[in-house]
């Protein structure tokens, strides 16, 4: 589609509509041609007279004509699936899901293939669970995270054995968020264990070549949820853990926020203390002196000191973990993202409906997504009025954004799903396009072009007939109803 929604009425790859149908992966060759992959099993692309069995991966040109020259099966589980693809950067391509078997050969849950679809056949890692994503290091060995935890494997698909040596110290939990460093490391959270069950992790760092820091093993006592690095090198994590300790000291009351230095250590200075959950860390101005927090308490203790400040889900900081006493924008619901925005402004997004600065101003009613000025008020200039979830942002340039989520409406106009926001917050009525089920992630392909993935079978601009029967609805009421 353009960069005004326009859909490329040219594109067109014909899913089977059914329920589960989805498009969970995308990559792009340097060819322009698009790799495609989920849990379909056939699709009638551009220019196709029928149906073609295409199982789970297809490969399409630019104008979303079937590449035939391309014909990888997946099999082996009911049913195959595919969570994640990566290019390698040397042609090749690395594909993870569940399965058993890749065109033919005996790759369970992660495979390579070359440009051709033809299975690498000296890659055989052989992950025991499903692979649910990837990243490729510039040494174009992969990564791949599992719900259960973390493996690395070179480049030949050889299990990288620093990062599970043996049984003893492989990781056991969750690995939830992956973070590349500057200096080549990789930085990862969640809630995990090693040493057999003995050693708790929520959060760990890799060497470039996959070994595992060993100097770097702050142990927390729950899960890290959201890790901000400052511009000093140190770490800003937040989750829902309660004590902390630096590697070999003992553990520390760090309710739900804590710093650490570069090398792990914790913060001695830094203890501030919300009283549950933290969702969210944003630190701002030239030397990180605000730190915004957001999440699900209701009040946070300043460093050093014994009586709390009601703050009901989002706080500003300072530096040394004080609570700002002058900003308090008291929303009523609790906050999962913020953004920095221009002028010194935050994009706040949650599960909110109001604002009530300090608890004595008037109520301004503002749902799921605000922008706040550098007071904690809230800014009447951009006034998004969206009646559900926003569960993707992407920012598109002159402070306009993209935004998919599980909502119907902006403001009065009908426009399901995904719109674009101007500055003001207002529907760009020149963005057309809608969908006809929840918008999960969106990405910019180039300066003209997106990608809009998600749980939907069909898209259509508003105002004008559906393109075939790809955003039909499905119920008497909605076809009553005339979008935009």
């Amino acid at each position: 589609m353009s960069s005004d929604g326009e859909p490329d009425s040219g594109f067109n790859l014909g899913f089977d509509s059914r329920s589960g149908n989805l498009v969970m992966a995308l990559a792009q060759q340097s060819d322009n041609k698009l790799l495609i992959a989920g849990t379909f099993a056939s699709l009638k692309p551009t220019g196709a007279s029928s149906s073609v069995k295409r199982s789970r991966l297809a490969r399409v040109t630019e104008n979303g004509k079937l590449d035939t020259a391309f014909n990888a099966d997946l099999g082996g589980v009911a049913p195959p699936t595919v969570h994640a693809l990566a290019h390698q950067g040397d042609g090749r391509v690395l594909v993870a899901g569940s399965f058993d078997d890749f065109n033919g050969a005996d790759s369970k849950n992660l495979a390579r293939f070359y440009a051709d679809g033809v299975a690498d056949g000296i890659f055989y890692p052989q992950p025991n669970g499903p692979v649910h994503s990837l990243a490729v290091l510039p040494s174009s060995a992969p990564i791949a995270t599992q719900h259960s935890g973390l493996a690395a494997f070179k480049s030949n698909g050889a299990l990288l054995d620093a990062f599970m040596p043996s049984t003893a110290d492989r990781l056991s939990g969750t690995v939830s968020r992956v973070y590349p460093l500057a200096d080549g490391k990789i930085l990862i959270a969640g809630r995990f264990t090693v040493n057999d069950g003995e050693t708790t992790l929520s959060l760990a760092r890799y060497n470039a070549d996959g070994t595992r820091d060993t100097t770097f093993e702050p142990q927390f006592d729950g899960a890290v949820y959201t890790v901000a690095i400052q511009k000093d090198g140190k770490l800003l994590v937040g989750g829902a853990f309660k004590k902390v300790a630096s590697q070999g000291g003992s553990s520390k009351d760090r309710p739900y926020l804590a710093r650490l230095s570069a090398s792990g250590a914790l913060d001695s200075d830094f203890n501030p203390t919300p009283n549950d959950v933290v969702y969210a860390i944003l630190p701002k101005g030239d030397a990180d002196d605000q730190i915004f927090i957001g999440g699900a308490f209701t009040r946070v203790t300043s460093s050093g000191e014994s009586s709390s400040t009601a703050r009901n889900y989002l706080a500003l900081l300072t530096k040394d973990g004080k609570v700002d006493e002058d900003y308090n924008p008291n929303p009523n619901g609790f906050v999962l993202n913020l953004l920095a925005a221009s002028g010194d402004k935050v994009l706040v997004s949650g599960g909110f409906g109001a604002f009530k600065r300090n608890s004595t101003e008037d109520t301004v009613e503002q749902a799921y997504l605000a922008r706040l000025k550098a007071d904690g008020s809230v800014d009447t200039a951009f006034k998004p009025k969206i009646d559900g979830a926003v569960t993707s942002v992407l920012p598109i340039g002159d402070d306009e954004v993209i935004v998919g989520g599980n909502f119907q409406r902006i403001g009065s106009t009908r426009h399901p799903f995904i719109a674009r926001l101007k500055a003001s917050g207002s529907l760009n009525s020149s963005f057309k396009l809608i969908a006809n089920g929840q918008v999960l992630a969106l990405a910019q392909a180039s300066s003209n072009r997106l990608i809009v993935a998600g749980a939907f079978s069909g898209a259509a601009l508003c105002g004008r007939r559906k393109h075939g029967d790809r955003a039909q609805p499905h119920r008497a009421s909605e076809r009553q109803q005339r979008p935009c």
